[in-house]
């Protein structure tokens, strides 16, 4: 069964050494236990480690296409504005503009 450190161990570790980095810190310790560990319990770590890295391998750093950055720099020139549209209405009259003539 693997044990993780809590947050009182972290911070003990933290304390005796100021000056180095806390997660290389994590990380020694992390080594440490591996050390310890039975040969026959360290395949059930090795698991747990490659889920865990799957999990920030997987993620998808997203790449703006071009299409994505000319709607992006289109959106720079949209203003707000007070007036509020009535989409529908302007429809109907540009319709009845149009096809007024038709009978």
């Amino acid at each position: 069964m693997v044990y993780f450190m809590s947050v009182s161990v972290i911070i003990n570790i933290k304390k005796v050494e100021e000056g180095r980095d806390f997660m290389t810190l994590l990380k020694e310790k992390a080594v440490d236990m591996i050390r310890r560990m039975p040969e026959d319990k360290l395949y059930y770590v090795v698991q747990l480690l490659e889920s865990v890295e799957g999990l920030y391998e997987n993620t998808v750093i997203e790449t703006k296409t071009p299409e994505r950055r000319a709607l992006e720099d289109l959106q720079r020139f949209r203003k707000c504005s007070d007036v509020e549209i009535d989409y529908k209405a302007e429809l109907a009259k540009a319709r009845e503009e149009k096809y007024a003539n038709i009978d």
